[in-house]
């Protein structure tokens, strides 16, 4: 019964140091986006490997991720590369299995910012078609594909780089966020929630103590 009430112990003080420590860490922000978020739509849609490539983009300096606006259920490998004429700036990969409607490609940050910069998207085979999201406009200022052929419009391409808050500075803000758009809004949702899974943790731990006991 000791070894189990240290196990346990144990995994629960694992648990807390590294929930610390990713509160500790800053979310990423947005430092730039290539085109307007309002008015997305529907562009294009692949349904084998394809690469996409938009010209007139800004690569903000720090830049640690891009978010490429894609749609699928079960995302596949995809590499982004970033260029300046025929000099690489930077580039990344993602492994198959994301989903929702965008994809986030980690790259290597640059030192300055860079204009004037042709970001690349290389989609690997995907399972099901992959949707490409964007603002629609003429084909001069569309992107294109890998035969360079213009595409209905640009794709929403987002610039992340490390914040300069922690998760625990931003607390009170998400809490606040998190009760809007309910009967009751208001801060005291989030701690409710947060009040109810440290109970039911507890409640939890007890109960296996007293069946293994």
């Amino acid at each position: 019964m000791s070894g189990v009430r240290i196990a346990l112990i144990a995994a629960l003080g694992v648990f807390a140091v590294a929930l610390s420590v990713v509160l500790s860490g800053s979310p990423p922000t947005v430092a730039g986006a290539g085109a307007p978020l309002a008015d997305i739509t529907p562009l294009n849609a692949v349904a084998g490997p394809a690469r996409l490539c938009q010209s007139g983009e800004v690569l903000p300096r720090d830049t640690s991720a891009v978010r490429v606006s894609l749609e699928t259920l079960i995302g596949p490998p995809i590499k982004l590369t970033a260029w300046s004429g025929s000099r690489l700036l930077t580039s990344g990969r993602r492994g198959a299995g994301w989903s929702s409607g965008s994809v986030t490609i980690p790259v290597k940050p640059i030192s300055r910012t860079q204009s004037h910069v042709t970001i690349c998207a290389q989609i690997a085979q995907p399972r099901k078609p992959v949707g490409v999201d964007g603002v629609k406009t003429g084909p001069k200022l569309a992107a294109r594909d890998a035969a360079h052929q213009p595409v209905a419009g640009r794709m929403i391409i987002e610039y992340l780089r490390p914040g300069d808050r922690s998760w625990w500075s931003l607390a009170q803000s998400v809490a606040r966020r998190m009760g809007l758009g309910h009967a009751g809004a208001g801060t005291w949702i989030a701690l409710l929630a947060t009040a109810a899974m440290a109970t039911l943790a507890a409640v939890m731990s007890w109960l296996l103590l007293r069946e293994l006991g």
